[in-house]
């Protein structure tokens, strides 16, 4: 070998030291990035768990400058769930006084959904709205998904008080809290009032068929041709009530049989 070539050898042998020197200066620093980020995770893995497994905002439809985020102001329940992580524990302050309306129908994933009013004096109006397929009518609704639950406090649910197409039947949607077939459905409503309704076509709070249903109330007024819960014939239910009032046509439930597949708490 010439000393040329020993030459070319060396240089080439420098230029490779270089290139691995770089490579493993940048692994170095990659390295070092992604530690950082790890600390910085566990130093706050109390708040990123929190972020994930709860999650309150304030639903008010007159809020002109909405933030649609985490800890701020929505303009419908069905944006503030919509950014609700899934499984999340949902707190929504209501806006008192004012129609928040059901005019869409709100698919709910896992979550614990619960829906405050500011008061027994100053409640929320939850307006529900229903709509014509033209071969059905059918609410808009909650529709669940992994066995959600949900609360009502302080809030007044208004039903429509006529069909969109008073020739047509209701579809399954007749119930504001829809079914999910072999789900598990808790539901709880404290210090509301229930009205509207249609004779001979009453829609209901929940929708009880092919499903466990768990359904407690405690300071509510139903007035008008209304149920709870509505299908358990194909389901099972538990009713339980106190400081309950059924006025102007208003029932617990339609359908079911007492003592087989439908349990009343007096």
């Amino acid at each position: 070998m010439s000393m040329n070539d020993l030459i070319a050898a060396t240089q080439a042998m420098n230029e490779q030291s270089d290139r691995m020197r770089t490579f493993m200066d940048g692994f170095d620093a990659e390295i070092a990035a992604r530690a950082a980020s790890y600390d910085a995770l566990a130093a706050n893995l109390s708040a990123v768990a929190d972020s994930r497994l709860f999650f309150s905002a304030v639903v008010d439809p007159s809020e002109t400058a909405p933030s649609n985020e985490r800890g701020g102001t929505f303009n419908s329940i069905a944006a503030a769930i919509a950014a609700a992580p899934r499984n999340s524990y949902v707190v929504l302050e209501l806006a008192g006084g004012q129609n928040h309306n059901m005019d869409v129908s709100v698919p709910v994933y896992g979550q614990y959904i619960h829906l405050k009013g500011p008061s027994a004096a100053n409640r929320a109006i939850l307006q529900v709205a229903a709509y014509s397929t033209g071969a059905f009518n059918s609410l808009y609704v909650f529709e669940p998904h992994g066995n959600p639950r949900f609360r009502f406090e302080n809030v007044d649910i208004v039903f429509p008080d006529a069909l969109p197409d008073p020739v047509l039947p209701w579809s399954s949607r007749q119930g504001l809290i829809h079914f999910e077939p072999a789900g598990v459905l808790a539901a709880a409503f404290e210090g509301c009032n229930i009205s509207g309704g249609v004779i001979g076509a009453e829609p209901a709070l929940v929708s009880g068929a092919y499903q466990t249903n768990n359904v407690a109330l405690y300071s509510v007024d139903l007035d008008g041709p209304v149920r709870v819960i509505r299908g358990v014939d194909a389901g099972v239910a538990t009713i339980q009530t106190r400081i309950v009032t059924l006025a102007n046509g208003a029932a617990l439930n339609e359908g079911g049989t007492l003592g087989t597949n439908l349990l009343l708490q007096n």
